[in-house]
């Protein structure tokens, strides 16, 4: 059915750190005016769960108009790591629907003010060029403020957060989708490998032409990191007003990575596995 799972979510802050508190908002259309109207939201472990709840009595009228919804849940601060965000329907009579895989993010430590998902001397040098500032000086920054609670100046404070969180890393991912290349149709390349992986540093690169529908907020990428085996998604939702094919040139950076040998697979969500490589981080 159309109308669930949700059609979007939204995670506020985007590369959320641990001590942002984070809030969710899961948004759609329903198939008349008793729209999903109250929820709840659930941690456990790394997996987050978000009920959207039809919470009317039975028999309440309700007008057959499709009508959009939205709900917002706040969970966090949260701890360093990947989660997954599940979310299902509960029904005016308390029953429970399914949960359905959402999307998954990465928290990062408080003190990677570059997101690279890593705290080093890179975090150092933003922090030293904004030491001693405040809002509307000139080297004002607000990602250095990471003192908890944030305080409006970079101080000893922020360099104690820093340095408590010295050399801690994560493997997360940034990304970005750019314009679609072909609109109203996609290439539909064969090449038996479509996507290029290089590597700098600890860090993974990644180029692909992401074949998804025509409607950009509706896209992203994910990772699955174990055993040396990285697993990268592309995903999107296929809302109504959605079904066109497009071409999306999209980049992204995974890591940092431990030195090894690694198998890059590549899947997206409609037509499956793209294909696969290897790579090798820390080879000299």
């Amino acid at each position: 059915d159309w109308w669930w799972p949700p059609s979007g979510v939204d995670i506020v802050p985007g590369n959320p750190s641990s001590s942002d508190v984070v809030n969710i908002t899961l948004s759609g259309l329903w198939y008349d005016s008793c729209i999903p109207n109250a929820s709840a939201i659930s941690v456990v472990d790394n997996d987050i769960y978000f009920d959207a709840v039809l919470s009317y009595q039975p028999g309440v009228g309700c007008d057959l108009a499709i009508t959009p919804w939205q709900l917002t849940e706040q969970v966090g601060p949260l701890e360093v790591g990947n989660y997954s965000l599940y979310a299902r329907l509960i029904d005016e009579w308390g029953f429970p629907g399914p949960y359905t895989l959402m999307t998954e993010f990465s928290v990062r430590p408080s003190a990677d003010i570059d997101i690279t998902y890593r705290v080093d001397f890179l975090d150092y040098a933003l922090l030293a060029e904004a030491w001693m500032s405040e809002p509307n000086d000139d080297n004002w920054d607000a990602a250095c403020d990471i003192s908890e609670p944030k305080d409006n100046i970079i101080d000893g404070r922020d360099l104690g957060m820093l340095g408590g969180n010295w050399l801690e890393s994560m493997p997360g991912v940034t990304y970005e989708i750019e314009q679609c290349d072909m609109p109203g149709g996609a290439s539909g390349v064969l090449e038996e490998l479509r996507f290029t992986v290089w590597v700098e540093g600890d860090y993974i690169y990644f180029e692909d032409m992401m074949v998804a529908n025509c409607c950009p907020e509706r896209l992203w990428l994910e990772m699955v990191t174990g055993d040396n085996l990285i697993i990268i998604y592309e995903r999107e939702y296929t809302p109504s007003g959605c079904w066109c094919i497009c071409d999306w040139p999209v980049t992204a950076r995974f890591g940092p990575f431990e030195a090894g040998v690694y198998t890059v697979e590549v899947y997206e969500d409609h037509g499956g596995f793209i294909g696969s490589t290897t790579v090798e981080i820390g080879g000299g």
